[in-house]
């Protein structure tokens, strides 16, 4: 519907997006009468705003028509599928959009037992998918749904020959997937139906084996064996039909019987993926590709170092679903009721036994609510690394939006150097003092307890150091001694703090030796020098450290530099060409801000670039031209990658944005903004490039691909109610050796 939120107020056009939702929402909790009542109002809606024939007029037919399918009215729901059929098709519109409204109008001439006519709008999908690039599982899909209405219709020669066709489909793609096996199970389907029972063991055995291989015993492996047993038995192979019924029956035990020692983090896995993903596809299908399912946050199953100690509070099926604030205030409580409708015991395991204070760790939550917690207000010098810990841990299901995953990515690795850096030499001092210096004080004082507490200390800092050297953070005190053990680096000092806290020996050696192995680390990591074995005097030279930034960083300044040098500009060379200290500063600055896939993506315009012989910075700085030099932009712009209309409104959005927080930073520091560029197009002259304009040149250059993954960032800040400029000038000012912008600002 973005063609139409270019002319229409955004709100209504954003009370016609959500009325679409609410459609399918109330039609998969089986609430038809809303559904109805909700589609008459959109379709309305659509004719006052005058979007009659549009895509977004297409759009709400389309699920209008899907509520009356729904609610039993087939006639309705075919006369609405064809009016959307007739304005797909008057737009030009040839996709997977297309497809799927002759997928849902199959469904609606099905239960009028057309199949006929069900067959027809079958195949005009499959006329669609074929020709669509990396579709070949939908392809296979529509013609195992052809088969299946063939079989309806008793033809199952025709019906065996789609299916056929599906398999062959199936075999090209990469992975197979369950529909692969289903598929195998329908054809030995058609094949017993049509008494070719040889064939029918033949494709059963296929499926069985697939099962097996890709996922093992389960209850699809239990049906399958069942069916292949009466087709078995009625050729006269008696024993092994009886087999094939054992194997069943004790596939449907075993899948109700606990496995041995299975950890939280994988009973939580098994419960959403024989739950939960059908719960979302069922009940809400429109959500089902908006939420995060996973298991993160408190519990010693998120850290798999759950036991049998563990089973007595807070554990038992159960997982976690996150939605994007938005999502979560439309749909979040009646999916959690859903999710507490779900079966309490799994596998054999009881209910899961929740305490007074673990409530909330699991259901239906909010992304930001989710990270608030262990994030507090998201200023990275105030965040725990006990809290850290535990909004890293566990494991992601899934995430198809990718918003979940990538604010836990930022925290994975997204600390900045400078404030690493201060905690890390926190650590180091604090090992030193409590180990090496005031231990041995107090043992001569023959004081016991304070020699025993600077022995606590030592370890507990001295771990905090490891965890820091690894870019992980510490856990739980509990816990923080066994995570050593998956350390990359210095996890061979696990045994040694043990014997520090165990040993009734000499304790000094071994402090020393744990302190020499994480100066070696110190030094290793480039963080300081010298041989002096007393840690305390490192801790200065560990604040001084410059970063080793990020590879892949490394390479694009690299590579930009590289082109900025080739840059001709129309007075001569620019004197920033050859101030490279000032160009890294400022591009790792943005590049600090982005995510790893982000980074990927933009390193590959760059190499495709060059091996084109395109300069993309010297494009970038002749898209500003358009602005800084009209009648110089006219010259050379034929000779430019042309920018779609897409594109384009994506950069106009991603701008206007980004402006916005420019000028909420110029507003909170007035004296830091008055040192970087002027803020708006329209204060542009040939020698004076405006923030506004110099983002624009720059977007442009993206590939569509990188553009997605740049916006999606933008979208990211926005939700978590940050300022991207912001954090580009606290890196900024943290290279020129400023701890905070308020020091920047007033200096």
């Amino acid at each position: 519907m973005q063609e139409e939120n270019k002319q229409i107020d955004p709100g209504t056009m954003e009370r016609l997006v959500q009325g679409n939702e609410q459609i399918g929402y109330y039609r998969s909790i089986s609430n038809y009468e809303e559904a109805l009542k909700i589609s008459k109002e959109m379709l309305e809606l659509v004719k006052e705003l005058g979007l009659q024939g549009s895509e977004a007029h297409g759009t709400t037919l389309l699920n209008a028509a899907t509520a009356y399918r729904a609610a039993g009215m087939c006639e309705k729901a075919i006369a609405m599928y064809r009016a959307a059929e007739q304005i797909f098709k008057n737009l030009g519109i040839q996709d997977e959009r297309l497809a799927g409204l002759y997928n849902n109008m199959s469904m609606a001439f099905q239960q009028k037992e057309d199949y006929g006519t069900a067959e027809s709008c079958l195949l005009q999908a499959l006329a669609i998918v074929r020709n669509l690039p990396d579709h070949k599982v939908e392809e296979a899909t529509t013609y195992a749904n052809l088969a299946s209405v063939c079989y309806e219709k008793e033809e199952f020669a025709q019906g065996i020959e789609y299916v056929q066709r599906a398999i062959e489909r199936f075999e090209e793609c990469e992975e197979k997937d369950a529909h692969y096996c289903g598929a195998l199970a329908l054809l030995a389907q058609g094949h017993y139906e049509q008494g070719e029972l040889e064939k029918a063991i033949s494709a059963y055995t296929e499926a069985l084996r697939e099962i097996l291989a890709h996922f093992g015993k389960n209850e699809s492996y239990a049906m399958t064996c069942e069916n292949c047993a009466i087709v078995l038995s009625k050729a006269g192979f008696t024993k092994e039909a009886e087999y094939l019924k054992k194997e069943a029956k004790e596939t449907y035990e075993n899948i109700r019987r606990p496995k041995k020692e299975i950890s939280g983090l994988e009973l939580s896995k098994c419960y959403y993926e024989t739950y939960g993903k059908a719960m979302l596809k069922e009940q809400f299908p429109e959500y089902a590709d908006r939420v995060a399912a996973g298991l993160v946050g408190h519990g010693s199953e998120c850290l798999g170092f759950d036991d049998m100690w563990s089973k007595d509070h807070d554990f038992g099926p159960g997982f976690c679903l996150w939605f994007t604030e938005e999502d979560y205030e439309k749909v979040g409580q009646k999916m959690q009721e859903a999710y507490e409708a779900l079966p309490k015991a799994f596998m054999g395991y009881p209910a899961r036994n929740t305490s007074k204070r673990g409530g909330g760790r699991v259901g239906v939550l909010s992304i930001p609510e989710f990270y608030e917690e262990f994030t507090g207000n998201g200023a990275w010098s105030e965040m725990e690394d006990e809290k850290l810990a535990m909004a890293v841990n566990g494991e992601v299901f899934d995430d198809p939006l990718g918003e979940f995953s990538a604010i836990r990515e930022q925290l994975q690795n997204g600390m900045p150097f400078a404030v690493w850096k201060r905690r890390l030499a926190n650590a180091v001092a604090l090992t030193a003092q409590a180990g090496q210096y005031n231990y041995g004080r107090c043992k001569k004082r023959n004081d016991i307890v304070a020699a025993n507490l600077a022995l606590d200390e030592f370890v507990r800092e001295g771990m905090r150091t490891a965890y820091l050297l690894n870019r992980r953070y510490m856990p739980y005190y509990k816990w923080a001694w066994r995570g050593l053990e998956n350390l990359e680096r210095l996890s061979e000092l696990k045994p040694l703090f043990e014997q520090v806290l165990s040993s009734e020996g000499e304790r000094e050696s071994v402090v020393e030796e744990i302190c020499a192995r994480l100066l070696e680390e110190l030094k290793r990591q480039n963080l300081t020098y010298g041989e002096e074995t007393f840690l305390e005097l490192h801790v200065e030279r560990i604040l001084e450290a410059k970063e080793e930034m990020n590879p892949i960083i490394e390479q694009i300044v690299e590579m930009e530099w590289e082109m900025f040098q080739n840059v001709r500009n129309t007075g001569g060379r620019a004197a920033c060409q050859d101030d490279f200290e000032t160009f890294d500063v400022m591009r790792k600055s943005q590049f600090l801000t982005w995510d790893l896939p982000l980074l990927e993506s933009y390193w590959q315009d760059l190499q495709e670039g060059k091996a084109q012989g395109r300069n993309l910075v010297m494009e970038k700085y002749a898209y500003m031209m358009e602005s800084t030099a009209p009648k110089e932009y006219e010259a050379i712009a034929t000779g430019l990658p042309k920018i779609s209309e897409e594109k384009q409104a994506m950069v106009e959005q991603i701008v206007a944005i980004q402006v916005g927080w420019r000028e909420e930073f110029a507003e909170k520091y007035p004296h830091l903004s008055g040192q970087a560029r002027i803020i708006h197009t329209s204060e542009d002259t040939l020698y004076d490039i405006s923030f506004e304009t110099y983002l624009r040149g720059e977007l442009k250059t993206y590939s569509m691909q990188t553009l997605v993954l740049y916006g999606r960032r933008i979208v990211a800040f926005v939700q978590e109610q940050k300022n991207m400029t912001e954090e580009i000038m606290r890196y900024t000012t943290a290279f020129y050796g400023y701890k905070t912008l308020e020091d920047a600002e007033i200096k």
